[in-house]
């Protein structure tokens, strides 16, 4: 199954390099795969079989645990195979790619038996639908306005996709009888603390009323269950909401439940809020990272980081970090080490990127010379080379990926020799970020604080801050 990062990455894709996207549905999927071992199943009622005797099955079966993959197996061989020759994406096995010489581009996203096509051409997309046609029965829905419970909205020529889930924050809305925001302009109030002390114990659970703590319990975990669809999805605003309720999933408090309710409240009143992403937006992926230094109960730090392509967030994390911080530099820093994941999936699509953008004809585009389109004023930190994307730490040229960071002992720290006196008790593993800088395959740029866009993650801020930098990267409509 496609992840949600893989999701967006077609959809970033697709605008980034002007596809034109197209929705098919395959008829009764499962039964086109074979089954790897014989399986038998017992005749329906009225079937009319003797006694005794059992069904062999020939093909998959909607129901069947292995049915599922045996697809999986049929549909990717398929695009593999000389009929397609696509390519499959390492950091997501349910996306295919393919880009020739004449400039050609197909992008495929997978989704059970929803195929996502994105192509440079009308023609191409028309030979691959005749193709798949004469191996299964398709369904063409056209331009996908749907997807996985998102809605989408296109721009003019594909230049730009919004990207909502209404339909899920309507449903949870329905649900809990709340229909207006009542006031309510951030996802969490910046003055409340939560605290597990205001959490009843398993002992005071147990002599509370059962019946009502079960609906009280199951009403908290629909929000939380609600909250992480929408945030997983397209609504990172909520991310640092949600990774402070979830940590309370089994024994929730009255503040905590209240602190939902406000979420909903606020989900209430942007419920069209979300991602956009562009052509006009940076082709060169970025990385907002930053930590606080310990304002959770625990005394632990909480790290946030966000991955942009396209204008657009493509992947952000909220993360209360398994350790102690003695400084802010160290917080910074393991919140760095948090944002690996993030790190290599922009350092994939850079490669990725490159390949594409060197087959294609213009002579406009320079894959190495690609400006960031922001609010920020960037541009120039991305007029920098990529590096031999199969030899990542031996390269000299300048560095490939951009990590924005506000504390500059951090930066210091991550480029200079030898760990200092201060830091000697680091993990070894969170150095990392020194070869990788050292060897230039990613660099750590200063941003001011009010401008660091990660800031959202790893705290819940006052309206005015916490607009001013949601405000530069989701919209309520298409643009």
């Amino acid at each position: 199954m496609v992840s949600w990062e893989g999701v967006r990455t077609y959809l970033a894709l697709t605008v980034l390099l002007g596809l034109i996207p197209l929705q098919l549905d395959v008829d009764l999927a499962y039964l086109y795969a074979d089954l790897e071992q014989p399986v038998y199943m017992e005749a329906p009622e009225g079937f009319g079989l003797p006694r005794g005797k059992v069904l062999k099955l020939k093909k998959s079966l909607y129901g069947l645990p292995q049915s599922g993959r045996n697809w999986y197996n049929l549909i990717s061989g398929i695009f593999s195979n000389n009929t397609f020759k696509l390519t499959q994406l390492v950091h997501d096995s349910c996306l295919y790619i393919k880009s020739t010489i004449d400039g050609s581009i197909i992008l495929l996203c997978l989704y059970v038996d929803d195929i996502y096509v994105a192509t440079s051409t009308m023609e191409l997309q028309e030979e691959i639908v005749n193709k798949l046609q004469q191996i299964f029965k398709l369904k063409v829905l056209g331009v996908p306005d749907q997807l996985l419970g998102l809605t989408l909205s296109w721009g003019e020529h594909f230049r730009s996709v919004h990207i909502h889930a209404g339909k899920t924050i309507r449903k949870l809305m329905r649900e809990l009888d709340i229909y207006s925001n009542d006031g309510v302009v951030v996802p969490m109030n910046p003055n409340l603390k939560l605290s597990k002390l205001d959490c009843p114990t398993k002992e005071e659970i147990a002599a509370s009323d059962r019946k009502q703590w079960k609906i009280f319990l199951k009403k908290y975990q629909k929000i939380c269950g609600s909250g992480i669809f929408c945030m997983n999805v397209c609504r990172p605003d909520i991310a640092f909401a949600i990774n402070v309720l979830t940590r309370q999933m089994h024994n929730p408090g009255e503040t905590y439940m209240d602190a939902a309710i406000e979420l909903v409240k606020y989900l209430a009143g942007t419920v069209e809020l979300g991602i956009l992403f562009r052509a006009t937006g940076n082709r060169r992926p970025l990385v907002y990272c930053d930590s606080d230094r310990g304002s959770d109960e625990s005394r632990k730090p909480t790290s946030g980081h966000v991955l942009f392509l396209a204008g657009g967030p493509l992947v952000w994390k909220s993360l209360l970090v398994d350790a102690y911080a003695l400084s802010t530099c160290e917080a910074e820093i393991r919140a760095i080490d948090a944002a690996r994941p993030a790190v290599v999936s922009a350092l994939f699509i850079q490669h990725l990127l490159e390949e594409i953008l060197s087959h294609l004809p213009s002579t406009d585009i320079d894959p190495r010379d690609i400006p960031l389109r922001m609010s920020t004023n960037y541009d120039s930190l991305l007029h920098i080379n990529l590096i031999d994307k199969h030899e990542p730490f031996t390269n000299t040229e300048k560095a490939n990926l951009v990590i924005l960071e506000d504390n500059k002992a951090t930066i210091e720290w991550a480029k200079k020799p030898g760990s200092g006196s201060k830091m000697k008790h680091l993990e070894i593993d969170l150095h990392w970020i020194k070869r990788a800088v050292r060897d230039h395959v990613a660099m750590l740029q200063y941003v001011p604080t009010k401008e660091q866009l990660a800031d959202v993650f790893t705290k819940a801020l006052a309206h005015t801050l916490f607009i001013a930098l949601i405000s530069q990267f989701m919209f309520y409509h298409v643009v």
